[in-house]
């Protein structure tokens, strides 16, 4: 395999970031170039729907040769192949030799799904990998009043999901929904990877309207 190199992000040790997050209406491919300041690399792929297959695969990148072409690549990784929608993330860690690394994935027909990378310092063995899902469900019962949910200790990644008829208010800490906080808009979700606390997380939300729900889903 060989390709012309482009200029990479940067993934620096302890940072989590979302690489590629489509939505293809036909068979596809997708390339992204990053670079790992680690020592290892985890990824997490999680589709939402697919008519078809996903394949992603990711290749440590060398260059060859004064003008850095022509550009080698060594597959170090590659998830199974999803052919529906996934129940549980799907995880991958691989040790790292070079730090420009490139990201390829292949759909067969439509589909939508999402990768993330951390740049993790260690070692691939020392990776804690999350098995564990919990969902939460929740209906927006009286209008300007805060609710709260506390995440199960242990969390490492949660989503909100805001199903309510109106914009949500969230905060993390008590009594501040009305006054500090973030707002994650009707209809939409907002995700949370990299969590690492020992301390139980409590979730503070409310909404100007009562009606519709809020869902969290949560990984530990």
């Amino acid at each position: 395999m060989s390709a012309t190199f482009q200029p990479p992000v940067k993934l620096h040790p302890g940072t989590q970031r979302t690489i590629l997050d489509v939505s293809p209406t036909a068979a596809s491919t997708h390339t992204v170039w990053f670079e790992n300041q680690a020592d290892s690399i985890l990824l997490t792929l999680f589709v939402n729907s697919s008519a078809g297959d996903v394949n992603v695969s990711l290749y440590s990148v060398t260059q060859g040769g004064p003008a850095e072409t022509p550009v080698h690549e060594l597959q170090i990784l590659s998830f199974p192949t999803v052919s529906g929608p996934t129940t549980t993330l799907l995880v991958e860690v691989a040790s790292v030799t070079t730090a420009r690394l490139k990201l390829v994935a292949t759909t067969t027909d439509s589909a939508n799904f999402e990768v993330q990378a951390r740049a993790i310092n260690g070692g691939a063995s020392d990776v804690r990998v999350v098995t564990t899902p919990t969902l939460y469900s929740t209906s927006i019962l009286l209008p300007a009043t805060e609710q709260s949910y506390t995440l199960p200790v242990g969390t490492r990644w949660f989503s909100i999901i805001n199903h309510s008829i109106r914009d949500l208010q969230v905060s993390y800490t008590l009594g501040q929904s009305g006054t500090n906080y973030r707002v994650i808009p009707r209809g939409t979700c907002t995700t949370h990877p990299g969590v690492d606390s020992t301390a139980a997380i409590t979730i503070y939300m409310q909404a100007a309207a009562s009606g519709g729900r809020v869902e969290i889903e949560s990984w530990a």
